[in-house]
């Protein structure tokens, strides 16, 4: 009743208590040496960068739909009729696109609940971790490269391609950084 008190929400107890739980685990985990924890968190750390990929391929993706055609303002039943029309991904493709979100938002934003910081002392529990994690970036480099194929078939339209962009901005990025917003912007 105090805490609720002093903090005034549920909410706000709820993250204090998160953050006095992630204190107490963080300390405990921090004794498990470096060389033990170091695969396990490679691990996150390449299915991050390749959840991160897919979520920038995905916005890359809405942002070529959105591009109207000559003298067409872009509204959402245009670009849901677009992306039909287009027939970009079959429904097998979608489900699996789907299944990629909800992993990659697993990943980001509730991988370390639940049990698992609890078991990472075990070393047993530490491999299943990284051999869960290495599926995981696998399940979305696959969702990924659909995302990459649906954007190069749309590039074609105007000359374009997705190996043919990444040159062009790897170039233009190592002495412009701003680039890639106009490139965008000119998309």
């Amino acid at each position: 009743m105090a805490a609720t008190k002093i903090l005034g929400t549920r909410r706000w107890e709820r993250l204090a208590i998160g953050f006095f739980y992630s204190l107490v685990i963080n300390r405990w985990v921090m004794d498990i040496p470096y060389e033990d924890l170091a695969p396990l968190f490679e691990a996150y750390g390449a299915a991050c960068f390749q959840a991160q990929h897919l979520e920038y391929g995905l916005l890359l993706l809405l942002k070529i739909l959105q591009r109207p055609a000559v003298g067409k303002k872009p509204t959402l039943g245009k670009l849901i009729k677009h992306a039909k029309d287009l027939k970009l991904f079959t429904s097998e493709d979608s489900k699996s696109l789907r299944s990629a979100l909800e992993l990659r938002n697993n990943l980001v934003h509730g991988y370390w609940h639940q049990d698992k910081v609890l078991n990472m002392r075990d070393a047993q529990t530490r491999s299943s971790m990284k051999r869960e994690l290495e599926s995981y970036q696998a399940d979305l480099r696959v969702a990924s490269a659909l995302i990459d194929g649906a954007i190069d078939s749309l590039l074609i339209h105007w000359g374009e391609s997705l190996a043919g962009f990444g040159d062009a901005a790897i170039e233009d990025w190592q002495t412009d950084i701003g680039y890639a917003e106009e490139l965008l912007e000119n998309l």
